[in-house]
């Protein structure tokens, strides 16, 4: 019955990590779409800038670096409130060149 069990144990464990690690991806890439739509919105970013350059720009921003950074933790912590006050914060770059 132990070795059962242990046997069990052994084969749903990896399962279990793989799918909390694609889980986690999944919420990682759902957060950084979340993100750029609304760094486009705020900064009112054209629609044929591509999301690989604003990720770009943003991350190579030292003046938004703080900002930036304390958006995504609180998108990634459900703190709505302070993600919205958060992101007001960041100073948005010119995309027109």
């Amino acid at each position: 019955m132990i070795k059962t069990w242990v046997l069990s144990a052994a084969l749903l464990l990896p399962a279990f990590g793989a799918t909390a690690g694609a889980y986690d991806s999944l919420a990682f890439a759902l957060n950084q779409q979340t993100l750029i739509n609304d760094l486009r919105a705020h900064c009112q970013i054209a629609k044929e800038v591509p999301d690989e350059k604003i990720k770009s720009v943003f991350i190579n921003s030292k003046e938004n670096h703080d900002a930036l950074s304390a958006t995504a933790r609180a998108l990634k912590n459900h703190q709505q409130e302070q993600y919205q006050q958060q992101l007001k914060r960041i100073h948005c770059p010119d995309f027109t060149q």
